[in-house]
C-alpha cells in the first residue's frame, strides 16, 4: 500500500481540548470509557448545556458515578442522580493551573474529564474531591471511532434546535411570552409583602439595589439598602451641600467600598466637594458584606453598582420620587420613556436600565396599584416592547436556537428574554432537556 493510501491515523499527542468538547457534546463517548482514575462507573442522562464564557465548560449535566467500594450499604443505596458542572483538559493538572481550585464559580463541578490523567483528582475550596475521567487509554484503542465522531461535529443537538419547524414561530414565540409573564407576576407577589411591610418608596429602593447587584451582588445590595433606608439618606442630603455626593458617601462607606481612585473627593480641591461628606461621617458600616468582585465586567464591579444607587436615590421624580401620573406617562411613551431616568450615565447603561425595569419598576407597579387595571395594561405592554438585554449566559443556547426562518432570534424582547431565562431556570439546568414545552 502507498504511502498517500495508507489509513489516517491518530496524530501522537494528546486531543486538543476542542476535539474533546465535541466529544463530550456529542456524547460518543462509550459507556466503557466512562470510569474514574479510581475505578468507578460514570452514567451521564445529561451532559449539561454548554458554558460558553468563564466557569466550567458544562453547566446543569446530569450524572450518576458509583459510589467507592468502601462506601456503607445504607449510604450507597442514598446514591442516586446528581447535577452538577463538569469541567474539561487535556492535562489533569491544567485544572489547578488555570486556578479553577481557588475559584468560586467551579464549586458545583461534578466531573473532570481530561485525556492524561497526570494529577490526583482536584479539592475545590470546600474541601470536595472531585472524581476524574481519563480518556487517554481508551482513545488508543478506539482511534478509528474518534476520528469519525470528529468528522460529525452536529451529531447530537438540544431538541429546541428545531421548535420552530415544529412549533412554528407564533407557538415558539406564546411559549416564551407565557413564560415571561408568569415571571414578572411571580416578582410581583415577591415584592407585595415587602411593600406591605416598608411601604411603597423603600420597597422600590430596596428592588432597585437588588436588581443592580446582579446575581452575584444582589444579597450585600440588599442588605445594604435596608440597613441605610431612603428615608435616612434623604435626610442627610437635606443638610448636605452636595446632596448627590453625600448619598454615594454614605453609601460606600457603609458598604465598605470607600477609597476607589476614582471617586470625585480623592480631588477635594478640584470641586470642593471636600465638605460633601461631612453631615455622614458617622454612618456605620454594614458588617459582614460579602462582595463579588471577581469575574464582573468593567464599570460592573461593586462600586460602580453602589454609585448607581446612589444617583437613582438622588435623582428628582422618576424611579424613586414620583406619582402615580408619572409612571403612568412614562409607560404610554417608547420604551426610551421609561428607560431613561433608570440610566445613571457611566454607571449604568441602557442594558442596566433594562434589567431594572423588568426586575424591580415593572413588578413593583403591579404590586402596588393590583386593582389598576389600565396601569397593568399598560405594564404588559411595556414588557413587550422592551428590547432584550444582552443575552444571559443561560439562554445563548436557546437565543442561538430558538430563530425564525429568517434568521433572526425570536429572543428578542425583554418578555421573551425573560420567558427564556424561565425555561433554562426550569428545564435546562434540571435535566428537563428533551422533556420541555419547546422539545
Amino acid at each position: 500500500m502507498s504511502a498517500s493510501a495508507a489509513p489516517p491515523r491518530l496524530r501522537t499527542l494528546p486531543l486538543r481540548e476542542a476535539e474533546l468538547a465535541r466529544l463530550w457534546s456529542a456524547q460518543t463517548i462509550p459507556p466503557e470509557a466512562l470510569q474514574t482514575s479510581d475505578g468507578r462507573r460514570v452514567v451521564v442522562r445529561y451532559r449539561g448545556r454548554p458554558g460558553r464564557g468563564p466557569g466550567p465548560d458544562f453547566r446543569d449535566a446530569e450524572l450518576w458515578i458509583e459510589p467507592p467500594a468502601d462506601t456503607p450499604t445504607e449510604d450507597a443505596a442514598l446514591c442516586g442522580w446528581l447535577r452538577g458542572d463538569v469541567e474539561l483538559h487535556v492535562r489533569a493538572s491544567d485544572f489547578t493551573r488555570h486556578g479553577h481550585a481557588t475559584d468560586r464559580a467551579y464549586l458545583r463541578l461534578a466531573l473532570h474529564v481530561v485525556f492524561v490523567d497526570d494529577a490526583p483528582p482536584p479539592i475545590l475550596l470546600d474541601g470536595r474531591t472531585v472524581p476524574v475521567v481519563a480518556l487517554e487509554r481508551w482513545v488508543q484503542r478506539r482511534a478509528g471511532a474518534i476520528r469519525l465522531a470528529l468528522a460529525d461535529p452536529a451529531s447530537y443537538r438540544e431538541p429546541c434546535h428545531d421548535a420552530v419547524a415544529r412549533l412554528g414561530v407564533v407557538g415558539v414565540r406564546a411559549r416564551l411570552e407565557e413564560a415571561g409573564a408568569a415571571r414578572l407576576r411571580e416578582k410581583a407577589e415577591q415584592l407585595a409583602p415587602l411593600i406591605a411591610d416598608l411601604g411603597p418608596e423603600e420597597a422600590l429602593y430596596i428592588a432597585l439595589a437588588r436588581a443592580l447587584g446582579l446575581v452575584a451582588n444582589a444579597e450585600p445590595m440588599e442588605r445594604l439598602a435596608r440597613a441605610l433606608p431612603l428615608a435616612e439618606l434623604r435626610a442627610l442630603a437635606a443638610d448636605a451641600p452636595a446632596p448627590t455626593r453625600a448619598i454615594e458617601y454614605a453609601l460606600l462607606g457603609a458598604a465598605g467600598l470607600l477609597g476607589a481612585p476614582s471617586l470625585p473627593w480623592d480631588n477635594p480641591a478640584g470641586d470642593g466637594c471636600a465638605v460633601a461628606h461631612q453631615p455622614v461621617e458617622s454612618v456605620p458600616r454594614v458588617a459582614g458584606l460579602q462582595w463579588q468582585e471577581r469575574r464582573q465586567r468593567p464599570g460592573a464591579g461593586p462600586r460602580e453598582r453602589v454609585r448607581a444607587l446612589a444617583a437613582l436615590v438622588a435623582r428628582p421624580g422618576l424611579p424613586l420620587d414620583a406619582t402615580l401620573a408619572d409612571w403612568r406617562t412614562a409607560l404610554a411613551g417608547a420604551p426610551a420613556a421609561l428607560l431613561a431616568p433608570l440610566i445613571v450615565p457611566r454607571l449604568a447603561g441602557r442594558d442596566r436600565a433594562i434589567e431594572l425595569a423588568v426586575n424591580a419598576v415593572l413588578p413593583w407597579l403591579l404590586a402596588v396599584w393590583p386593582d389598576d387595571g389600565v396601569l397593568a395594561t399598560a405594564v404588559w405592554a411595556a414588557y413587550r416592547a422592551l428590547p432584550a438585554p444582552a443575552a444571559y449566559g443561560a439562554t445563548r443556547l436557546l437565543t442561538q436556537n430558538l430563530r425564525d426562518e429568517r434568521g433572526r432570534p425570536l429572543v428578542c424582547n425583554a418578555a421573551a428574554l425573560q420567558g427564556a431565562l424561565a425555561f433554562a431556570r426550569t428545564w435546562c439546568t434540571r435535566g428537563g432537556c428533551g422533556r420541555c414545552p419547546l422539545s
